[in-house]
């Protein structure tokens, strides 16, 4: 069975082997976006932006790459992860770079002192779901992706829109990072962006062991959750924050702190980056597979400034349960299994 990231539920996984042509222009540079660097917001160097966007496909459980809406112009660097063969036949007509997952990088991990005996060590515990993780939280390590400076993380049901990785690498050229949209949706623990109520969700479904086999055994969340708090964490700890009003985006005062981790930018120039990534992996494998739970954790620990969407800049609201509206200005947001 095979399986892909989604904003509340699934994630993709892969096996790393070579790199196979995808384009009719395979050799295209990436496009570069230099950054100036007087702004408070500017990285830590002047290097140019080098964007690319990553998804994964595992097993069945989605069937195609979702191409583009339209083509990208300009044309950006896109990598599937996948283990499915199909998938990774050369295809001249596709956006999407294929790469197939390798079991060696995270064989370290599996060693630290820290992982060993943890519930989701990834040598112990290598079910898809829990494999995936190390693609959407460590891509850094992934060879084909070296020369990507800012990587855009993209469930594997998401359709981005011809727009879309130019507005990214321009909010990367501004200063921004941790870009994502905040949980948005019907149900009524979303409403205030709290991660509790998001943690009384996942007793259920997938993280309570109901769907055994690619998602792994029950994740017991609520124990992971009980740690933060004991360890201090608590919702809306940057309530009164000087920097708040920045980064909380356009009508999320409320929804601020709990996000749709589908859709992630990261800046890989600036140090905290890739501190956030190690915390999110390592609370995957000490804590559970639910990222939606972690990643605040995180956000917490480390001091960190989530940019929320909808913001001034992209302001429509996205109910990512509407597959009819299409109101999202980036992407669509595409059932499952297709």
């Amino acid at each position: 069975m095979l399986f892909a990231t989604s904003c509340v539920a699934y994630l993709g996984w892969l096996f790393y082997g070579q790199t196979i042509p995808y384009s009719s222009q395979p050799d295209a540079a990436i496009p570069n976006i230099i950054v100036g660097g007087n702004s408070s917001l500017a990285v830590e160097q002047d290097e140019p932006v080098q964007i690319c966007g990553i998804t994964a496909l595992l097993g069945d459980y989605e069937k195609t790459a979702k191409e583009p809406v339209e083509p990208l112009d300009p044309s950006f660097p896109l990598f599937l992860i996948t283990d499915q063969e199909h998938l990774l036949r050369p295809n001249s007509t596709s956006a999407w770079t294929r790469v197939r997952l390798d079991a060696t990088l995270w064989q370290e991990d599996c060693a630290k002192p820290e992982f060993v005996g943890a519930k989701n060590n990834p040598c112990d515990e290598p079910f898809l779901f829990n494999l995936a993780k190390f693609y959407k939280m460590q891509f850094y390590r992934v060879p084909e992706l070296s020369s990507c400076s800012v990587i855009v993380w993209l469930d594997a049901t998401l359709q981005i829109k011809a727009e879309f990785m130019e507005a990214m690498a321009n909010r990367a050229e501004r200063g921004q990072n941790f870009v994502v949209y905040v949980q948005d949706g019907p149900r009524k623990s979303w409403a205030n962006g709290e991660v509790k109520g998001e943690v009384g969700r996942s007793k259920y479904g997938k993280y309570g062991g109901k769907q055994p086999g690619s998602f792994g055994p029950p994740q017991h969340v609520e124990k992971q959750y009980e740690r933060y708090l004991e360890e201090g964490y608590r919702d809306k700890w940057f309530e009164d924050a000087a920097w708040l009003d920045d980064y909380k985006g356009v009508g999320n005062d409320l929804k601020y702190g709990l996000y749709m981790t589908c859709m992630v930018m990261f800046d890989l120039r600036k140090e905290e980056t890739k501190q956030f990534l190690d915390c999110w992996w390592k609370e995957t494998i000490v804590g559970s597979t639910q990222d939606q739970v972690s990643f605040p954790y995180c956000a917490w620990k480390l001091n960190t400034r989530i940019h929320a969407l909808p913001d001034k800049e992209a302001p429509t609201r996205w109910d990512p349960t509407n597959r009819e509206a299409d109101s999202n200005p980036y992407f669509r947001k595409l059932e499952h299994g297709l």
